[in-house]
């Protein structure tokens, strides 16, 4: 019983941290047909040859 009790009180933290959004500064980035993942709003996605490059700057400009 203690180890029910010990794997709920463990599992639980788990699953609410999981159902947060806390998120919402993110934006969602489609890495195909099925498949995306969130990447902070401030980054830019550059896609060159079918690679994406994530960055702070445009690769156009100097020092990135």
């Amino acid at each position: 019983m203690k180890k029910v009790f010990l794997f709920l009180l463990i599992l639980i933290p788990f699953v609410f941290s999981a159902c947060s959004d806390e998120t919402n500064d993110w934006q969602m980035v489609r890495l195909g047909n099925h498949q995306s993942i969130k990447v902070p709003s401030e980054w830019v996605v550059t896609t060159i040859d079918e690679i994406m490059y994530f960055s702070d700057k445009p690769l156009g400009e100097k020092d990135v």
